[in-house]
């Protein structure tokens, strides 16, 4: 019996040491299993990060986390999978590689193209100051043809007045020789005798040789027989060339003192004059160079007879490599016509002493620059010495102004919410309620101005 019980007790013993090293080989496998589990985790991992590389490179992040999900559940299948990643890395870094080499060949398309519209910008603006020239040429081509038109027609009105003159004068001419034949006894058609046209061709030239020989023709004349109707045509014609020739004088000798009197007075008017504008050109000048510009001013005419024609030409050059030319709408943009206005008006106060003087937006439609600039010309002219008040009126002002102590700052709000306005709470008009909303604000500069403040507020 204890032989049996010691028989069954070995064999226990045995299976239990078969059920441990079969435990133990269990454990083993378990691990294996975990630390291939592991590795495989690990790897998995490595290829979410790859995956997901490509597709940040390749911009596929959805095709991309799809083949991982797919895996997520598939991950015995990929050990067997006879299809490199490697490869597959390889063929995308060379579809990467194509990808950013067709994004460069693009961009330098691109810098072409942008190269190539830069061009035909600068072709189109070259091409519209031509135009813009071209149509002052044509401007200036049409005045000069009109004007030639003009001077055209007054030829013609001229040749048509001597035309006429000249068919007068034959026609008085004709009817004296009509008359000199009848007196002669001669008829309309006969031709004067070979004596008469020898002492014709011997006869005078000059006005006093015909006068005498006038005066010996009447003197022969009252010796004979002749119609006495003749002769005081003669007379009355004498007498008619004598007041004409009179009044022809009179009119030469009035106009010799016309011309006198003009170039007398003509430099008591002109010399002071380009003093003036002499002045007003250096203010001028100085005005720009202070915006490193250049501009002048002088006296401009066509016609120095024509003083309604006289005006004042403005100059401008706002850039280094272009030239002086003339303030119109085709060389300048309406900000630099508007600072050359401003300055030239700076110009023109600068010279003349008045009390008051009021400026009205004139900074309007200038660059920050520009207007800056003009803002200290403004302030430095208005506080200077022995000037007027100024009155610098404006809606806005940039930042960071250079202001003096002569300067003051008088800001005007208008509005229903500031002060009872009768007008505001008595009328509901969309008008009237658009103004009393509105505000304005002044600034005024000069000297003595807390009496022009005290005056304006009252």
């Amino acid at each position: 019996m204890m032989a049996m019980m010691v028989v069954v007790m070995m064999v226990m013993m045995m299976m239990i040491q078969e059920v441990t090293r079969e435990a133990a080989t269990l454990r083993d496998d378990i691990a294996a299993l975990t630390d291939t589990m592991r590795d495989l985790a690990v790897r998995d991992n490595l290829l979410r990060d790859s995956k997901r590389r490509l597709d940040e490179r390749r911009r596929l992040r959805a095709a991309l986390q799809r083949n991982i999900q797919l895996k997520e559940s598939t991950i015995v299948a990929l050990r067997d999978r006879s299809v490199s990643l490697d490869e597959e890395l390889a063929a995308s870094n060379r579809r990467v590689f194509k990808l950013h080499t067709d994004a460069a060949r693009i961009l330098r398309k691109f810098a072409d193209s942008l190269q190539v519209l830069l061009t035909l910008q600068k072709e189109v603006v070259m091409m519209e100051l031509q135009i813009a020239e071209l149509a002052q040429s044509h401007a200036a081509f049409n005045a000069s043809l009109a004007e030639s038109t003009k001077s055209l027609q007054a030829a013609r009105a001229e040749l048509l007045k001597l035309q006429n003159d000249k068919r007068s004068l034959y026609k008085v001419c004709r009817d004296l020789l009509l008359k000199s034949k009848e007196v002669c006894g001669l008829g309309p058609d006969d031709e004067a005798p070979p004596e008469m046209q020898q002492a014709l061709e011997g006869g005078p030239e000059t006005l006093d040789e015909i006068d005498a020989a006038i005066e010996d023709a009447r003197t022969r004349a009252s010796l004979l027989n002749i119609n006495p109707q003749v002769l005081e045509e003669f007379e009355n014609r004498r007498v008619a060339i004598e007041e004409l020739q009179g009044e022809v004088e009179t009119l030469r000798q009035t106009l010799g003192e016309q011309q006198r009197h003009l170039d007398t007075v003509k430099p008591q008017w002109l010399e002071p004059l380009g003093v003036v504008i002499s002045q007003i050109n250096a203010k001028f000048s100085s005005y720009l160079k202070t915006l490193n510009c250049a501009g002048e001013v002088d006296l401009f005419t066509d016609n120095e007879e024509d003083y309604a024609g006289y005006g004042l030409r403005l100059r401008v050059k706002f850039r280094l490599e272009s030239s002086l030319h003339e303030l119109t709408a085709h060389h300048q943009s309406g900000g630099e016509r508007g600072v050359s206005t401003v300055l030239y008006l700076m110009a023109l106060q600068s010279l003349h002493q008045c009390p008051l003087r009021v400026m009205d937006e004139i900074n309007q439609g200038m660059d920050a620059t520009n207007e800056r600039r003009v803002f200290d010309i403004v302030v430095d002219t208005a506080c200077s010495q022995h000037t007027g008040q100024s009155f610098f009126i404006t809606p806005k002002l940039l930042p960071n102004l250079n202001f003096r102590p002569e300067v003051k700052v008088h800001i005007v709000f208008n509005g229903p919410e500031m002060i009872t306005n009768p007008s505001t709470t008595t009328s509901s008009t969309s008008s009237s309620t658009t103004s009393s909303t509105s505000s304005t604000s002044s600034f005024f500069f000069g000297w003595d101005r807390d009496v022009v403040a005290k005056t304006y507020k009252k």
